[in-house]
């Protein structure tokens, strides 16, 4: 009876962190959250003796070395700023410790963890697709989410799957290939009927990856990522998406600031205008409302920004250098570990281009959420091809 008790609150934790997706789903991130930190403690409870041991705790600090300085940075700046507003990243922190305690040593196989985040994509975009030709798009978003937090998030998923089969695609099945296959078809449609074009600068920066990764495949790559490519930017011309896009910076031109592109721009230059002010450590996890506390106008008074757009306008404002230094310390960190694995290294430049222009990294539990936890559970499968260790 115990050991059955053991094994189902292990498999309750793995079924969660790979369902990982429905933290995009905002309204039910806590509830998500909170029921991977219970089945993920009491899985570690009743395994005391095996799962918290010495060796689990040094591989554990060796999993988040990569992490550690942009952790480190943010414990800085919470010793400076306070806690308000940096509660999501000791969050995240404390996820991504428990799971890996949970899952280090069990055998958690690549190709599991690629179709569990394939049924991901292919189940939240086919819902993206359906909901559109039922109701179309309403203020409140896809499925009562904002669209430029669920479509990047999907996005991102889809990445990393097609990454893995493109660079390991004879591990996999013939059913598993069709599936794969198919969320990356449907995710494709998905991103093209909501018009998020945050999703694009993924698919971009996808293409070059693959060129340094399968340089012996170079010209079937380059056709495939025209033929893709041209349909998504074809499709946005068609529903208008990418016109409104040119339209908004004709209007930035003529001085007429209040849309989608001219706020971002603006929030961009304020942001570049604070960090000359306070350039050490910035203004905090609220910076545009400390920013705007001291006097310093808004060009767009009647918009009342809660972020910066872009992850890296946000740390720029936010954290200044300290945070800037210890976030992209991190990205280095991460890819030289992951260098081996497509799909790890995959993950952090498609959220890094989507950071672009977008939030992903900061003030965005959603997406935080799913980022460390599809890192967490490739890393864990992964098995390297040399005799370099998971955690050099």
């Amino acid at each position: 009876m115990l050991s059955r008790t053991k094994k189902l609150f292990f498999v309750l934790t793995l079924f969660c962190a790979l369902c990982c997706s429905l933290f995009l789903f905002s309204s039910y991130t806590n509830a998500f959250k909170y029921s991977i930190f219970v089945f993920s403690i009491l899985a570690l409870l009743l395994n005391y003796s095996t799962q918290i041991s010495a060796i689990s705790l040094k591989e554990l600090k060796n999993s988040l070395l990569p992490w550690s300085p942009l952790f480190i940075a943010l414990l800085a700046l919470i010793f400076i700023h306070g806690i308000h507003g940096y509660s999501l990243y000791i969050n995240a922190l404390i996820l991504y410790c428990l799971l890996f305690l949970t899952f280090n040593h069990q055998n958690i196989k690549r190709q599991t963890v690629i179709i569990a985040l394939a049924l991901n994509v292919l189940v939240i975009s086919s819902l993206v697709l359906i909901y559109y030709f039922l109701f179309g798009f309403v203020d409140s978003g896809l499925l009562g989410i904002n669209k430029n937090k669920l479509i990047p998030g999907i996005t991102l998923l889809m990445i990393g799957c097609a990454a893995e089969l493109l660079t390991n695609t004879n591990r996999y099945t013939p059913i598993a290939k069709r599936l794969i296959i198919a969320s990356i078809v449907v995710c494709l449609l998905a991103i093209v009927i909501s018009e998020v074009r945050t999703a694009l600068l993924a698919l971009i920066s996808f293409v070059p990856l693959l060129l340094i990764y399968k340089p012996e495949q170079r010209l079937n790559i380059l056709m495939l990522s025209i033929l893709i490519l041209g349909f998504i930017i074809t499709g946005f011309f068609f529903t208008g998406r990418m016109q409104q896009g040119f339209s908004d910076l004709e209007n930035y031109r003529a001085g007429h600031l209040n849309t989608s592109w001219g706020i971002r721009l603006e929030l961009w230059k304020l942001s570049i205008e604070s960090f000359f002010i306070n350039p050490i450590y910035g203004w905090g996890a609220k910076a545009f409302d400390a920013i705007t506390s001291t006097g310093i106008r808004f060009s767009i008074p009647t918009f009342k920004a809660q972020h910066f757009h872009s992850d890296y306008f946000n740390m720029l404002a936010s954290g200044g250098i300290i945070g800037l230094v210890g976030w992209l310390s991190t990205v280095i960190l991460l890819i030289k570990n992951a260098f081996q694995d497509t799909a790890r290294v995959s993950l952090v430049i498609s959220s890094l281009t989507m950071g672009l222009c977008e939030r992903f990294w900061f003030s965005n539990e959603a997406t935080l959420f799913v980022l460390l936890t599809a890192w967490l559970l490739l890393d864990l499968s992964f098995k390297p091809t040399t005799n370099t260790s998971r955690s050099q």
